[in-house]
């Protein structure tokens, strides 16, 4: 299967907000509810916030496509907004913050996922950054294997709060 990853267009607002809503609830740990998973969605996965993302200068939304379909997407925060919080254990700076790498799951274990990590990692290096840094659930092993194979090293730990639940994520750094 042959992607093509490119920036996510304003009018492809709603099919990234899909895809995210089908596919966030897949890298949550399996002990949180449903109802926290869908209010995390509700407050930072709407159409809406993808429109913010594609708008600011300093966020990008990259999808990967076939044809018309998009089945994957990342979301890469530069700036302020990417800039990691003391005590992560991230030593690049300046750094992009690899926030949202999400594949359809019919297209797991293909270069989706890879082609959207090469495309992040050149915005990266076209905005001048040092790397990449990113956080991902700790009993989602399977995302720790992919970010490994791809260079990642685990650096430090973050916690994420989703329905009120601390959860305590690795943290992930790569050099550009």
């Amino acid at each position: 299967m042959l992607f093509t990853v490119r920036h996510a267009r304003p009018s492809e607002t709603l099919a990234v907000s899909e895809l995210a809503v089908r596919t966030f609830p897949l890298a949550c740990p399996p002990t949180l509810e449903r109802a926290h998973i869908d209010t995390y969605i509700r407050e930072n996965l709407s159409p809406t916030h993808f429109d913010a993302h594609i708008g600011h200068p300093e966020h990008d939304v990259l999808v990967a496509t076939v044809g018309p379909e998009i089945l994957g997407y990342a979301l890469v925060l530069f700036g302020a907004d990417g800039s990691p919080s003391p005590g992560l254990g991230v030593t690049l700076n300046p750094a992009g913050l690899l926030s949202k790498c999400y594949m359809d799951p019919k297209v797991h274990g293909t270069k989706a996922g890879a082609s959207l990590l090469v495309a992040a990692e050149e915005r990266a290096r076209e905005r001048h950054a040092e790397g990449l840094w990113l956080n991902t659930n700790a009993h989602n092993i399977r995302a720790q294997r992919f970010y490994r194979k791809h260079g990642f090293s685990r650096v430090g730990d973050i916690d994420f709060v989703v329905g009120g639940i601390v959860h305590r994520d690795p943290v992930f750094e790569k050099r550009v």
